[in-house]
C-alpha cells in the first residue's frame, strides 16, 4: 500500500486548459458541444470548472482538440 498515490484532480486547471484549446483551434462551444456529442451546456460547465467528463468524453476532448490528456489534466500527489 505504500506504492499508492492518492492523486487530486485540479479542476481549475482543466477547465482553463480546456478553454484555451478549444479557442486555440478555434471552435466555439456549440461546435466542440455537437463533435463530442454533448450539449453546449455541458462544455460550459466543464469550462466553468462545475463538472468534470467522463473518461470516455475525455479521450474524445484530447482527439478533436488534438492535445495529449497529460497536458489537459493537472495531477497532484
Amino acid at each position: 500500500m505504500d506504492n499508492i498515490i492518492n492523486l487530486k484532480l485540479d479542476k481549475d486547471y482543466f477547465s482553463q486548459s480546456l478553454y484555451k484549446a478549444r479557442v486555440d483551434k478555434g471552435f466555439t462551444v456549440e461546435e466542440l458541444a455537437s463533435i463530442l456529442g454533448i450539449s453546449a451546456r455541458i462544455i460550459y460547465s466543464y469550462q466553468n470548472g462545475e463538472k468534470f467528463p467522463s473518461l470516455e468524453i475525455l479521450k474524445k476532448i484530447s482527439v478533436v482538440l488534438e492535445i495529449s490528456i497529460d497536458s489537459i489534466l493537472c495531477l497532484k500527489a
